[in-house]
């Protein structure tokens, strides 16, 4: 399938807002599961409890929330980078491009590292608390990479309908 480089960007960035959003989805319900576990399984909000006035709720609202602050922080260092390189390689590529070319091989690895990472913590049985505060951060980082794209895009668009100077 032949796409426009327009077109392209705006697919890449669905994909990282909606693998976001279903993290973020999955890691505030795995920490909201963890509010029903006894405290020696869930090892942060145990720890949280024990420091936060109010109990079982601040402290899964504190979790949420510092995932959502490591995921912002990780999606303007590291998923942002990623996000340009990609737009840097197609900015210059004659239209209409092929779908297949949307992503590099290191994007896969990329993509394939964050699954092998969620397959680890379900093996490992990894504690509810601890899977959902990774699981919001990857999922918030995601969503601010793909914010990246959209700007992108709109900007591209922008550019199209500007009159000419002649």
């Amino acid at each position: 399938m032949n796409l426009k480089k327009q077109t392209l960007i705006v697919i890449a960035g669905a994909i990282w807002l909606l693998v976001g959003a279903g993290l973020l989805a999955k890691g505030v319900s795995l920490i909201l599961f963890a509010t029903h576990l006894s405290l020696g399984k869930a090892p942060l909000m145990s720890a949280l409890m024990s420091v936060l006035p109010g109990g079982v709720m601040p402290s899964a609202f504190f979790l949420v929330a510092l995932g959502l602050a490591l995921g912002i922080v990780k999606g303007r260092l590291a998923l942002s980078r990623s996000a340009s390189r990609t737009i840097k390689r197609l900015a210059p590529m004659k239209e209409p491009i092929k779908l297949s070319r949307l992503y590099r091989l290191q994007d896969f690895l990329l993509i394939a590292g964050m699954v092998a990472l969620g397959r680890l913590m379900h093996y490992f049985s990894c504690p509810s608390d601890i899977h959902g505060l990774i699981d919001v951060a990857v999922g918030s980082g995601l969503a601010c990479g793909a914010m990246i794209y959209f700007r992108f895009a709109l900007k591209m668009n922008k550019d199209e309908t500007k009159p000419s100077e002649s």
